[in-house]
């Protein structure tokens, strides 16, 4: 990797030369010598951007195409193909860029930023830091389910009910929440289990007058 060609594409980018950056830029990805010097760069690139330090002149922090498509990607994806949890983690906080590169995120073969982050945990359940983006997609997931679901009233009928919930969704709410329990070894979640348990129980009153229940496998909820 030979980052004078970096340092003159940046000073380019500065001085609006586009001819020069593009040049700078090409040199710049041909210079590395193999994947693992790609993953350093990358890593301390990334680290750089994700700390909101100004990188690129009036690009907001995005990755620059070039930069992405012919560094970054490669980089987090051979990464992701071997397990590497270091390189999984980057994909979900940049999510986003993966998904404006269509063809990058094809290659990810993952569904979505949950299933990394469940891969992840996997791969290296006592990782703190997987633990915490983890408990965090599971809080958005229940929430959205909860809010969705409260929108329906005990007075409702139970086709009307059915239509918007399931036993899959219910029963994938439950384990969500232990799980979050599980996960939250530091206590920081704590009030958000307190509030969704109110919330769950609410729903399970709900599930329990339509006579949902005895459908339902798992209704640990209630000793929550």
């Amino acid at each position: 990797m030979d980052i004078r060609y970096y340092d003159e594409f940046i000073d380019a980018l500065k001085n609006k030369d586009r001819g020069t950056a593009k040049k700078c830029v090409k040199l710049f990805i041909g210079s590395f010598k193999d994947i693992h010097e790609k993953k350093r760069w990358a890593f301390r690139h990334l680290s750089e951007l994700a700390n909101r330090k100004p990188i690129y002149p009036l690009l907001q922090n995005y990755i620059r195409h070039e930069l992405f498509v012919g560094i970054i990607a490669p980089a987090l994806i051979d990464g992701f193909n071997n397990n590497e949890v270091e390189s999984m983690l980057w994909i979900v906080k940049f999510i986003n860029d993966f998904k404006r590169h269509r063809q990058e995120w094809k290659k990810v073969k993952a569904v979505d930023e949950m299933a990394i982050i469940k891969k992840c945990h996997e791969i290296d359940p006592s990782n703190e830091e997987v633990k915490a983006l983890y408990a965090g997609y599971i809080i958005e997931r229940i929430n959205a389910h909860i809010a969705h679901s409260n929108r329906w009233k005990i007075e409702d009928t139970k086709e009307q009910f059915l239509r918007e919930t399931s036993e899959e969704r219910f029963n994938s709410d439950l384990k969500e929440a232990k799980l979050l329990k599980a996960l939250d070894t530091r206590t920081n979640y704590e009030e958000v289990l307190i509030r969704n348990k109110e919330k769950m129980e609410r729903y399970i009153k709900m599930i329990d007058e339509i006579g949902l229940l005895e459908k339902v496998t798992d209704t640990g909820f209630r000793k929550f």
